[in-house]
Order: C-alpha cells, then sequence, then structure tokens
C-alpha cells in the first residue's frame, strides 16, 4: 500500500481491491493527507466466481471483438480512431513493437 500512496498524485485516488489488509504495518498515512488523495474499496468476487468465470469463458470460446491492432508507433492513430468512436470493438496497441 505504501507504494501506491508513494505513486499517487496529488488529489489523485487508489483502487484497492478486496479487504484493506496491514497485516504488516498500517498504511503512510501522513503522506496520503498530504497528497490530498484517497484510498477507495472496490468490491470484487470470491475466487470461485472467478475460476467459474475463467471456466465459462474457456468452455465456450469467448473472445473479445477486436477492431485492429497496430504498432505502437501508431499508438497515436489508434487513440483517435477509438476517441473519434471510429472503433467497434478493441484497438489493441501492440507492444512487441518497442522491443523490435
Amino acid at each position: 500500500m505504501d507504494q501506491a500512496i508513494a505513486a499517487v498524485s496529488p488529489g489523485g485516488e487508489i483502487a484497492y481491491p478486496g479487504l484493506l489488509d496491514f497485516a504488516d504495518s498500517p498504511p503512510d498515512l501522513l503522506t496520503l493527507m498530504d497528497k490530498a488523495a484517497s484510498i477507495r474499496g472496490v468490491a470484487v468476487g470470491s475466487t470461485a466466481a472467478s475460476d467459474d468465470l475463467v471456466a465459462a469463458v474457456d468452455r465456450l470460446h469467448v473472445h473479445p471483438v477486436l477492431d485492429q491492432v497496430v504498432a505502437f508507433g501508431e499508438a497515436p492513430r489508434a487513440y483517435e480512431r477509438h476517441a473519434a468512436r471510429e472503433s467497434f470493438g478493441k484497438v489493441v496497441v501492440e507492444m512487441d513493437a518497442v522491443h523490435g
């Protein structure tokens, strides 16, 4: 949690899934307050529900709809297409192109 508090921008928000568990030490609330940031708990389902969902996606061969796949260098064009609502489905930016 302290890494998230250190990284959050002033006025920002940390979305924390599950129950807050500070077994090792309490969070750095002074830094959090100094940044005027907040922590928001995010409700998530159980592990069993997640396992059921993954099994259903595998069994039913569910795949996302892809509009286009672009190289990293074309990312600005992909963002423009998405912002203009010209896409239907996911616009994927390939990161492998960064590494050659």
